[in-house]
Formats: structure tokens, sequence, C-alpha cells
């Protein structure tokens, strides 16, 4: 008996869109200059897959100098307003994704009466505006 697919679930953030996690990063370059500290992309970017308020600290752990826990929240604050409102910025479906789900949709067509329901990520904007 052949297994048929019931759902296709993708990963967004950083993957079908924002490939190369820019929103996260340009939040955790914005919260840590809130505080006076400059960072950079690579930085930024290195921890990434931790929980953000952990990705947070082990940013300040890479600094030179020992921060407080206050100015890590208060990073980490910054960085979450940021975050939304540079996602914004970083949220075009990326053209492989588009076109892996237009061949597996076209396929799906073919072997059924139909498409099954396809939800898009919430996105405030289809086009790239960076």
């Amino acid at each position: 008996m052949a297994k048929k697919i019931k759902a296709v679930i993708f990963d967004w953030a950083g993957t079908t869109v924002d490939y190369g996690c820019f929103a996260p990063i340009k939040g955790f370059v914005e919260g840590f200059a809130s505080i006076g500290i400059d960072i950079t992309d690579e930085m930024a970017r290195k921890p990434m897959g931790l929980m953000k308020i952990d990705h947070t600290r082990a940013i300040a752990a890479m600094l030179p100098e020992p921060i407080a826990e206050e100015q890590i929240l208060q990073a980490y604050e910054v960085f979450e307003k940021t975050l939304f409102s540079n996602i914004e910025h970083h949220c075009d479906v990326k053209d492989h994704v588009a076109k892996i789900v237009g061949l597996w949709a076209s396929s799906w067509a073919r072997r059924n009466s139909g498409f099954p329901e396809m939800k898009s990520p919430p996105c405030p904007k289809t086009t790239k505006t960076n």
C-alpha cells in the first residue's frame, strides 16, 4: 500500500524566508548598540539556534569585557522590539522554495483531484525592501 503525504511543513525562519537570518542579526546588533557595544554580524550569527535570550547571553560571553545581566536584558529587550520591525524587510519567500513547492503542488495535482490546503507563513510584506 502506497503511503500518502498528508502534510508538508516548512521551517520558514532562515530557511524558506530570510535565508541568512538577517532580521535577527540586525536585531542583535541593534540590541547591543543600545547599550553602547558594537558587535559584528558574525558575532550575532554564531549562536544562531539557541533560544534568543540564551543567544543574547552567548554574544555577551564573546565580548572582551563582561557585562551585567541588566545590560544583557536591555540588549535582549531592544532585540525583541527591533526583530519584528526588521522581519518585514527580510520576508521574501526564496526562489528555490517557490520552485520546490510549485513542483510538489504540480505533482500532487496530477495524482489527485485538486490541491491540498496550502498555508503560507505570516509575513507583513511579500516584496523585499532592502
